[in-house]
């Protein structure tokens, strides 16, 4: 009799247990800085009113750091921190909208340029289509998924596209902040061509 109480008890507190660890595993999230993964960034939440949030844990070699809670669904995460990638500083500035985050918070060169085309007044669905039609092509086009995917896993499962995509943005990206800082004016993406 009293090794079925024993008994009892185990698996209660184990349940307990399990139970707990379930809570704790849903409060945070977890993303992936990709350019390609950027290692030592950091993030932080910027609320739809511009108030910053919380911050997020630098990111490991494989790009990957987490927020300890829950991000609210109309933030955005912006790189505040900016690391390196392969060993060299990485000084680009990254963000993704929590909307585009499918589990995993990608934040890559694409989703910055759909966050940077929605704060330009666009909405989700016109930044997506500008996107494709700036990237893809018929015998390689980007799909929504591409956009928000991680481009290296993309690369690595045998889709280079967003990969491809991802390095020609970061390069547009690279040039125009050098032409911003030599005093060029580019108002939009038409003049910069």
């Amino acid at each position: 009799m009293k090794s079925n109480s024993v008994i009892l008890l185990l698996i209660i507190l184990s349940a307990l247990c399990l139970q707990g660890c379930d809570n704790n595993s849903n409060h945070g999230i977890e993303g992936v800085a990709v350019d390609p993964y950027i290692e030592g960034g950091k993030f932080q939440e910027i609320h739809s009113d511009h108030t910053p949030g919380q911050m997020s844990s630098l990111s490991d070699r494989n790009g990957r750091f987490r927020f300890p809670t829950s991000l609210s669904p109309d933030s955005t995460v912006l790189m505040i921190l900016s690391g390196y990638h392969n060993g060299i500083p990485y000084y680009g500035t990254l963000k993704t909208k929590i909307r585009f985050s499918n589990g995993l918070l990608i934040v890559s060169p694409l989703t910055t340029l759909l966050s940077n085309l929605m704060d330009s007044g666009l909405n989700e669905e016109e930044s997506i289509e500008f996107a494709q039609q700036m990237f893809g092509d018929a015998d390689h086009p980007l799909t929504r998924d591409d956009l928000m995917a991680d481009p290296m896993e993309a690369a690595a499962n045998g889709n280079s596209t967003p990969l491809i995509a991802s390095i020609a943005l970061n390069a547009l990206f690279e040039s125009l902040d050098r032409a911003d800082e030599q005093g060029f004016e580019i108002e939009t993406l038409d003049e910069a061509y």
